[in-house]
C-alpha cells in the first residue's frame, strides 16, 4: 500500500480509538437493556385486550448478545403466542447504523424491524429503499406488522 494510505488508515483508528475511550459503554449498555423493557411494557399495553381476554400470552426467553464495545451481554427475548403461532420480538443491538437500538419481529410468514429513535421512542421501519421510511409504534402499525409476519 502506498504510505499515504498507510498513513490515512492510521489517523483513522487512532480517531476511532479515542472517540471509542471517551464513550461510556456500560451506561450505554444500560440505557438499550431499560429500552428494551420500555418496548416490552409497551407492546404488553398494546396487546391489553386480546392478553386479558386470554387469546393470546406473552412469555420471555433468554438471549445471548455480542457486540463491540459492549461485549457478550444477556437480553431477553419477548414471545407473544397466538393459538399454534409465535411471534418473537428478539433484540438485535445497540449500535447499528441510522437508530439507537434495534428489535427484529420474527413470524412464521416473515419479518419486521423496530427501531428505536432518539426520544427515546420505537418506529417500526416500513421500508428501507428507496429511502427509509419509519412510523411511530403505536395499536395500528403494531397490528400491521403482526399481520404481515403472522400466518394469515
Amino acid at each position: 500500500m502506498p504510505e499515504t494510505l498507510t498513513q490515512f488508515f492510521r489517523e483513522k483508528k487512532q480517531r476511532a480509538d479515542a472517540e471509542s475511550a471517551s464513550i461510556d459503554w456500560e451506561a450505554r449498555k444500560r440505557e438499550w437493556l431499560e429500552a428494551i423493557e420500555g418496548l416490552y411494557g409497551e407492546v404488553r399495553e398494546l396487546l391489553r385486550d386480546p392478553l386479558e381476554q386470554k387469546t393470546a400470552r406473552l412469555a420471555r426467553r433468554p438471549k445471548e448478545i455480542f457486540e463491540d464495545h459492549l461485549g457478550r451481554y444477556q437480553v431477553e427475548e419477548l414471545v407473544l403466542t397466538v393459538g399454534d403461532e409465535e411471534v418473537v420480538f428478539s433484540p438485535r443491538g445497540r449500535n447499528v447504523v441510522g437508530a439507537i437500538g434495534r428489535v427484529d419481529v420474527e413470524g412464521e410468514s416473515g419479518e419486521a424491524m423496530l427501531v428505536l429513535q432518539p426520544g427515546p421512542r420505537w418506529a417500526v421501519v416500513r421500508s428501507k429503499y428507496p429511502a427509509l421510511k419509519l412510523v411511530p409504534l403505536n395499536e395500528v402499525s403494531l397490528e400491521e406488522t403482526l399481520r404481515g409476519v403472522m400466518r394469515a
